[in-house]
């Protein structure tokens, strides 16, 4: 599983970010839709520039986390919550 998570092509990042949307459809709060597309930046990045396993992991955490935040201080999700 490890050597797995440190082998992800650009392509798992896709299929990752498409079941992290079908994922939201079933889950309230829209946490899961920012993580998927945090997962579709990492995919389409990783097809430009190559990075370590190391740095795509940071920067599908700190994406996720980061658009999250934005959404809840643009008052986005107050309209449908």
């Amino acid at each position: 599983m490890v050597e797995f998570l440190q082998n992800l092509a650009w392509w798992h990042w896709i299929v990752g970010a498409v079941v992290l949307a079908a994922v939201e459809t079933f889950m309230p709060g829209a946490v899961a839709i920012w993580f998927a597309a945090s997962a579709a930046v990492i995919g389409l990045l990783l097809v430009v520039v190559p990075l370590p396993w190391q740095w795509q992991w940071v920067l599908f955490a700190v994406l996720g986390v980061v658009a999250m935040l934005w959404c809840g201080a643009i008052g986005f999700l107050d309209d449908y919550l």
